[in-house]
């Protein structure tokens, strides 16, 4: 099952908003972005996003390397969202 979320991407200075799909049995860890949000509250990107939006560090397994991807949404808020599909195909 693959989750929907948003990811943060950088064009050289500039920073843009991709549609991804991520498989949760892939994910390592999640943190919280601070440095995003920071950058965010000092306008240094605009992405179109409310103010108090938060963003998360995902750490994804690509066989024996590693990635990481930041997405919108706080690590409770996109954790929610791998456990909400689940239990939705559950019952």
């Amino acid at each position: 099952m693959l989750i929907q979320l948003h990811e943060v991407i950088t064009r050289g200075s500039d920073y843009g908003l991709s549609v991804v799909y991520v498989n949760p049995r892939h994910i390592i860890s999640l943190r919280e972005n601070a440095r995003m949000r920071q950058s965010l509250l000092e306008n240094k990107i605009k992405l179109g996003l409310n103010k108090h939006a938060e963003f998360t560090e995902i750490t994804l397994s690509e066989g024996s390397e590693t990635k990481s991807i930041t997405v919108v949404g706080s690590p409770s808020q996109v954790q929610s969202k791998f456990f909400s599909v689940k239990s939705l195909l559950k019952g």
